[in-house]
């Protein structure tokens, strides 16, 4: 499992997990409340490698 933040950093370590270690990624980003585009994360994380992507919903509207 990896925090993602569908940063350069991010989306680098996961082709290079699957390549050096055969490790399958699940990608997680949590959504705090954040203006982003969620599709193209999810898009960049897949396209990288990703055998999962997970957005999690924690605005503070769900979380109490």
């Amino acid at each position: 499992m990896l925090a993602y933040s569908g940063g350069l950093d991010t989306t680098v370590i996961i082709p290079w997990l699957k390549e050096n270690g055969g490790f399958e990624t699940i990608a997680v980003c949590v959504d705090v409340g954040q203006e982003a585009d969620w599709e193209a994360i999810t898009k960049r994380a897949l396209n990288t490698g990703a055998a999962v992507p997970a957005e999690v919903p924690a605005q503070a509207s769900q979380v109490f």
